[in-house]
């Protein structure tokens, strides 16, 4: 004689499997920002700094994310991680956000201003049930960030071979690196415009 069985076809008294939420996988440009000298800024004024930091988010960094076609995926305290299906895309809104991020500096004492380190990198994201991405390609993004010049734009080989022919700009060459935690040295690039990078006086500051 058969054994009983539930509803949902599992032998009667065992407890029902639920099944975990499927995650996928896609091709995503990964955008990493982080705020040079936070710690610094937070302690000569929390409040000002924090209410500074809320207006440039509402103002410049989603706005800019979203007109790329992109969306912000995070934000902690000083960091912001947003994603793009398309490297191009990424690239434009970081020149839009660094460019807006100049003029909001334009009126703050040199000692108060708000930069931005931007990381791009180009891989295959893990995406959860809550859109959160995770994976190697974040990782990266985020060590590829702590590489960019504070106020700049720094890119992995990867984004640049995807986009330098489509983009109206310079990706002059930083090196190979080693980042923390990341089994493999990082070649990376940091991005220009392209009358700045064409300018002897700031490639020579560069270089120091």
């Amino acid at each position: 004689m058969s054994s009983p069985t539930a509803e949902d076809g599992c032998p009667s008294g065992w407890p029902a499997v639920v099944a975990a939420p499927a995650r996928r996988r896609r091709l995503s440009a990964v955008l990493h920002a982080d705020l040079a000298g936070y710690v610094r800024l937070m302690e000569g004024a929390e409040d000002r700094t924090v209410s500074r930091l809320k207006k440039v988010r509402a103002e410049i960094w989603h706005h800019a994310v979203e007109a790329a076609g992109g969306r912000i995926v995070n934000i902690v305290a000083d960091s912001v991680l947003a994603e793009f299906g398309s490297a191009v895309a990424a690239v434009a809104a970081a020149f839009d956000i660094q460019a807006q991020m100049a003029r909001f500096n334009d009126g703050l004492d040199e000692e108060q201003r708000l930069l931005f380190r931007i990381g791009l990198h180009l891989g295959e994201v893990i995406v959860d049930e809550a859109e959160t991405i995770f994976g190697d390609a974040v990782n990266v993004a985020a060590r590829i960030q702590l590489l960019a010049e504070p106020g700049g734009i720094a890119a992995s080989r990867t984004l640049r071979d995807a986009t330098h022919q489509q983009v109206d700009c310079a990706f002059v060459d930083g090196g190979r690196h080693r980042a923390k935690n990341v089994s493999r040295s990082l070649q990376v690039y940091h991005l220009r415009t392209r009358e700045s990078a064409s300018n002897p006086l700031i490639r020579a500051a560069n270089l120091f």
